[in-house]
């Protein structure tokens, strides 16, 4: 869960100027380097970086679901599959207890 929080946060941070302090050089660099143009803003910066940022995040998922949690799509794209006899066995067993507890009053 760690690793995932600290890649979103690197992948988001390179979505805004103010994200990481590198935007911030390269931003200051390029104006120095070019004075005439000034057309690094924020608006300009986040259209050049959300396409990759979006990019980047998905990668990333897949590769952290492939990592962690092996990646089978056909498990994952299960939506018309019916539950096997242990399932429907647990969720039998969770009903009869729901219904144990009776009412609230």
């Amino acid at each position: 869960m760690c690793l995932c929080i600290a890649y979103s946060s690197t992948i988001g941070g390179l979505t805004t100027i103010t994200g990481t302090s590198t935007n911030l050089i390269f931003a200051e660099h390029f104006n120095t380097r070019y004075p005439d143009c000034h057309c690094i803003n924020f608006g300009s910066w986040f259209l050049m970086s959300f396409p990759a940022a979006i990019i980047i995040l998905l990668l990333s998922w897949i590769w952290l679901q492939w990592l962690f949690l092996g990646f089978n799509f056909k498990e994952m794209a299960r939506c018309g599959k019916t539950a096997t006899a242990k399932q429907k066995a647990c969720a039998e067993v969770i009903k009869q207890e729901y219904q144990k507890l009776g009412p609230i009053r």
